[in-house]
């Protein structure tokens, strides 16, 4: 396998385990507001029940690592691709990112939370901004203790709106970036756009798909994702 199949199958293994993800948050989110006047014994219910999703989230990284990379359109080799997110760098610790993320107004939800991904709110409850955009959620992934993803999500129930904000984020991304469109034979993902560089090794990408919430409701998320390869743990494998 060559390093331009290795970044493709990365893409196509982040983009998936996105559209797990991003429902796994949603399920937080509905529980969290939802659970917070509850007596303890429903709350111990939610979190037992977290932590399943957090098994299968596990399960589902795993069996990607076999999933066919997206065949992706032009030219997307960039310079360099930003590393610096609200004062936190790509390779700092957890608690450094912690610490840099609350300066900004960002709170961590234990709840759906690992030792490896840790998700953020607005501590306000609302909307927070990034890029010139307002986003709801947003997830970080470590690896050797060190940063090296960041995702910003918005979901809404509407597709249209959804796929009105991807194509602004999209263009932004585009304007900063190099990126191709790829074709993503998952019917789930309505668009995506992907740029990378390799020295740094890092990848951009944004992304606009479906997915169902545990209330059954359909909901289309509009997802900006930058990861650092760097940081990825060496296997001692032949």
């Amino acid at each position: 396998m060559n390093s331009a199949d290795a970044r493709l199958i990365f893409m196509s293994i982040t983009l998936n385990a996105a559209v797990f993800q991003a429902a796994f948050f949603s399920c937080f989110l509905y529980l969290f507001v939802n659970l917070q006047a509850q007596d303890n014994s429903i709350m111990k219910t939610a979190i037992k029940f977290f932590f399943a999703l957090i098994i299968a989230n596990t399960m589902v990284a795993c069996d990607m690592q076999n999933a066919q990379p997206f065949p992706i359109k032009g030219e997307a080799l960039n310079d360099s691709i930003q590393g610096v997110f609200f004062d936190a760098h790509f390779g700092d610790t957890k608690q450094d990112v912690i610490k840099h993320f609350k300066e900004h107004g960002l709170e961590v939800q234990s709840y759906v939370s690992t030792d490896d991904k840790v998700h953020f709110t607005s501590k306000t409850g609302g909307y927070f901004s990034f890029g010139g955009f307002t986003w709801e959620m947003l997830r970080v992934g470590f690896d050797n203790g060190r940063l090296n993803y960041i995702s910003f999500y918005n979901a809404s129930k509407d597709k249209a709106s959804a796929l009105q904000s991807y194509e602004g984020v999209a263009e932004a991304i585009a304007k900063k970036y190099k990126v191709a469109d790829v074709e993503a034979t998952d019917t789930t993902v309505y668009a995506c756009k992907m740029g990378y560089s390799a020295e740094p090794n890092r990848i951009v990408n944004v992304a606009c798909y479906r997915y169902e919430t545990i209330s059954r409701d359909i909901m289309i998320a509009v997802d900006l994702t930058y990861s650092d390869n760097s940081y990825k743990s060496v296997s001692d494998e032949l």
